[in-house]
């Protein structure tokens, strides 16, 4: 009788060491869970660390502490669930009541095993402002769970949604020239994300629009300084300091915008103008050919190096230039510096045909019809050309006092 007392004895004691020892396990177990947002799984852990203790007859005082670590979770798992139900039917401000107080009970417990349920709650809270269409505060939300927990990638996603629908409705509105409801879809789209390149880009371009460039000006800094290689806003803003005069910072924008996008002919056009118009030919040219270079067909690249050509009298240039151009490459201008060239070069008949597409395109431009008289004068159809030129001098008072010396000399000619 006394061995079997022992033995009892020495199991129980046994058993109990095991429970004991199996504790701080489960508890490791459950904890990990919880940090990975598995609260079933959790909870699992619990329950079967509990009944464990309790089959092994084990210490009370281990079977308290994990009792009282799942009763922290249970509290957690209510709320979370009252929130969800809440939600499901559409009470909407109950349901971020009970989201909001999961997020403070489990921050009272002061351990960052429960970071990531702070942000479901938080994000969970977000999602119902977001179906009241409070996309400010929604986002608010959303921001406060990625920072709690920025493994999570949906947190992320969830305000580039946000963002993303503000610009794409700004965008539309933007499409059938509703600029102020762009406007106010852009900038809730950057309140929502401050660093958001796409809608200052939009922005700086209402803003140039509405003739405020100051504005203008630092939607597109902002744009380039979030986003330094979104090329388009470089260009727009090179294209906003050229328009202003500013030539050394539309030098500076510009370059950029090749920097990184080598091929934005566009660009190399208007880096082109801007030192045409400080009469460095040289650079003029090289940016000019440069825009050729990536689009071929492209007229206002012909036209303004088809000029400097002239300027310089390398009409052979501009010839070669401008001969073979077609399509969009070509212009009332483009053949009208073509019409130069031929006449420069004595060959009348081409610079006259040239001179008839431009004006054909551009009727009684009075620059194409100081050409065509010139082509005429070199034809030897002298009074056909005086009609040309009292024409020219007749629609633009600018050639007026050409024209009439143009007349007065081939009257003089014909007297002889």
């Amino acid at each position: 009788m006394k061995l079997l007392q022992t033995f009892l004895i020495i199991t129980f004691s046994l058993s109990a060491v095991w429970a004991q020892g199996n504790t701080d396990k489960i508890l490791e177990q459950a904890r990990n869970a919880i940090a990975d947002n598995k609260y079933s799984e959790a909870n699992g852990f619990y329950q079967d660390g509990m009944k464990a203790v309790a089959d092994a007859n084990g210490d009370e005082e281990e079977y308290n502490k994990i009792k009282a670590e799942w009763e922290k979770l249970e509290a957690i798992n209510v709320l979370m669930a009252d929130g969800t139900r809440e939600y499901g039917r559409a009470n909407h401000d109950e349901a971020i009541a009970k989201f909001n107080a999961a997020y403070e009970k489990m921050a009272s417990y002061q351990n960052t095993i429960w970071a990531y349920g702070q942000a479901e709650a938080k994000y969970s809270a977000g999602m119902v402002y977001r179906s009241k269409n409070n996309t400010l505060r929604a986002a608010n939300y959303f921001v406060e769970a990625r920072t709690l927990y920025p493994k999570e990638r949906k947190y992320e996603q969830a305000l580039a949604n946000i963002r993303n629908n503000h610009y794409n409705e700004g965008n539309k509105l933007f499409r059938i020239k509703d600029y102020e409801g762009a406007k106010r879809e852009y900038l809730q789209s950057v309140k929502v994300d401050p660093e958001f390149s796409n809608s200052f880009n939009q922005l700086a371009m209402i803003a140039k629009r509405d003739g405020d460039d100051a504005a203008a000006e630092s939607y597109y800094k902002s744009a380039v300084n979030f986003s330094p290689d979104f090329y388009k806003a470089w260009y727009g803003l090179g294209l906003l300091y050229h328009d202003k005069g500013d030539n050394r910072n539309a030098i500076k924008a510009l370059k950029e915008c090749v920097r990184v996008q080598p091929d934005y002919y566009k660009a190399h056009y208007i880096l082109g103008k801007v030192y045409e118009s400080e009469k460095n030919y040289d650079q003029a040219k090289k940016y000019l050919i440069e825009a050729l270079k990536y689009e071929k067909q492209y007229a206002r690249a012909n036209s303004l190096l088809a000029q400097i050509y002239n300027d310089e009298k390398d009409y052979n240039a501009t010839i070669e230039l401008l001969s073979s151009a077609k399509g969009e490459g070509v212009d009332y201008k483009t053949y009208y510096y073509l019409a130069q060239a031929y006449n420069a070069t004595q060959a009348y008949d081409k610079a006259l045909t040239a001179v008839n597409t431009s004006l054909a395109q551009k009727k009684n431009w009075a620059p194409s019809l100081m050409e065509k008289g010139d082509a005429l004068v070199g034809l030897e159809r002298p009074k056909e050309a005086i009609t040309v030129f009292k024409l020219a001098g007749s629609k633009d008072a600018r050639y007026k006092a050409t024209a009439d010396y143009r007349i007065n000399e081939l009257t003089k000619w014909a007297n002889k």
